[in-house]
């Protein structure tokens, strides 16, 4: 496996993971925690992803860096690899966000729902 098959397994899993981590916390403090707990999800689910969009990218091309290749060494060209990185961290935090706030939606319909429900 090569640099370039290893920067697209990992974009993938840099755009997907945070979407789907915040999805099943979201489902487990709606189905665990008091009410006002999901305000607190909304909140810190919010941070997270600035935080992720910020940090992210930059941390995966420090744990897996570009490999050295002597021809972009000394300027005389445009080394791009390693960008799919920072790429997948902005865009896992916009999907991370959006899921942030799909699943604060969801939950307060349902508690709306159940609310007109009993009533």
């Amino acid at each position: 496996m090569d640099y370039d098959d290893l920067e697209l397994i990992l974009f993938w899993v840099l755009a997907v993971a945070p979407s789907v981590l915040l999805i099943i916390a979201g489902a487990v403090i709606h189905a665990k925690l008091p009410r006002r707990w999901m305000a607190r999800f909304l909140v810190a689910g919010l941070l997270a992803c600035i935080a992720y969009c910020a940090f992210g990218g930059i941390v995966a091309m420090r744990l897996f860096p570009p490999p050295y290749d002597e021809h972009f060494a000394g300027g005389r060209g445009l080394d791009l690899r390693g960008t799919a990185l920072i790429l997948g961290g902005f865009v896992g935090a916009a999907a991370g966000a959006a899921a942030t706030l799909g699943t604060f939606g969801v939950s307060a319909f349902l508690a709306r729902w159940r609310a007109v429900q009993t009533s």
